[in-house]
């Protein structure tokens, strides 16, 4: 099977993305962000929550050129799609959590637990193409 630049560097896909999160958080004219979680109340800054999406990123990454090093063969689509799943909901989630008046129907913290689902789903989709690139011939 022919793999695609994607699929060969994603590390270098990710770390782009991990650029744009970092770049967005400091673009966001929002002072903070109220987050309430169950009966806790979170007041943070954007380039705080940032920093936490960017660190798993980061770890990701990593590991991805660690692969690339150990010249392990990916699979394109679960590469494609962990790498899309991760990048978009986290992204959705900081243009919805930053922006003052949410033009979305209904909560947008719906939207958030629906991203963060999608954000699960493609970490899934992570471990699933590591197993696949170390157990394959």
């Amino acid at each position: 099977m022919k793999q695609n630049n994607l699929s060969r560097n994603p590390h270098q896909t990710i770390l782009l993305g991990l650029g744009v999160v970092l770049l967005i958080s400091f673009l966001f004219d929002c002072d903070t962000i109220d987050l309430q979680i169950l009966d806790t109340y979170i007041v943070t800054d954007p380039f705080h929550l940032a920093i936490i999406f960017s660190a798993p990123l980061a770890i990701m990454a990593g590991i991805y050129w660690w692969i690339a090093h150990k010249k392990k063969q990916l699979t394109n689509w679960l590469t494609m799609g962990h790498i899309a799943f991760s990048l978009f909901s986290i992204l959705t989630i900081l243009f919805i959590l930053c922006e003052k008046e949410s033009n979305l129907l209904g909560n947008p913290y719906d939207v958030v637990g629906y991203c963060m689902w999608a954000f699960a789903l493609g970490q899934v989709l992570f471990f699933t193409n590591i197993g696949v690139a170390f157990f394959q011939k």
